[in-house]
């Protein structure tokens, strides 16, 4: 009997994985992109779980069109909203995905519990998984993160390149055709985990501050379907 997941059986993995340093990677980008705090409030955590299910929503349409491309980079974007969450939630849940057939490992992914408390965790072990289970998931996730990570530059990016990043936010504006207004540069310092020293970062934000974070010029995509030509 064939299965909405077989497209996905060509890509198995064979060995056992870990993600702890790119759920670092996470909780990192975060940090940067509140000033090295992390805000546990009822409001942030009910925001990161509505992000949970936007992407969530994203890998059921990915693989309901089986497009292989928008499954692996959803799968991504899923350990990156629900990793955060569990964190700010405090929760201990190990970075370790287990070895299945990936069509496997996805369809767990795609029938997780519905009870809201254990709905998160159990959806990111099963993110993981088939992670693991997927030729070059440690590569494709950290293509995706980064990406993420180039929305930032450090201070010193900025004073190199002779760069105001006043003019940035205004790039950002005049490409946005104004649909991102009073975009400004935001400084957060952070302490790099490996040199244990404070690096300043530099992100931008529309509303003043306190809209969404923006794509500056230097951003760049992610390219899935570049990575994947070399597990072909």
């Amino acid at each position: 009997m064939t299965s909405r997941f077989d497209f996905l059986d060509k890509y198995n993995n064979k060995t056992v994985s870990y993600f702890d340093s790119e759920l670092e990677q996470v909780i990192q980008w975060n940090a940067i992109a509140r000033n090295g705090k992390h805000d546990k409030s009822s409001e942030t955590l009910n925001l990161q779980y509505s992000l949970v299910l936007e992407e969530f929503e994203e890998f059921k349409t990915a693989v309901a069109e089986q497009d292989i491309v928008e499954t692996v980079d959803a799968l991504c974007d899923l350990f990156v909203v629900a990793g955060y969450y569990l964190f700010l939630t405090d929760n201990k849940t190990k970075a370790q995905g287990q070895i299945y057939e990936f069509s496997e490992a996805c369809e767990h992914v795609y029938y997780p519990p519905q009870v809201y408390d254990s709905r998160v965790k159990a959806l990111f072990q099963y993110v993981c998984d088939a992670l693991a289970s997927l030729k070059g998931g440690h590569d494709y996730l950290q293509d995706v993160l980064d990406s993420n990570m180039s929305k930032f530059a450090t201070k010193g990016f900025f004073e190199d390149k002779g760069i105001l990043p006043e003019v940035v936010a205004t790039n950002i504006e005049m490409t946005s055709n104004r649909r991102y207004k009073n975009v400004v540069p935001i400084y957060s310092k952070v302490v790099d985990k490996e040199t244990k020293k404070e690096v300043e970062y530099v992100l931008f934000r529309c509303d003043g501050g306190e809209g969404k974070i923006l794509k500056p010029h230097y951003f760049h995509e992610p390219d899935i379907e570049e990575v994947m030509k070399n597990y072909l």
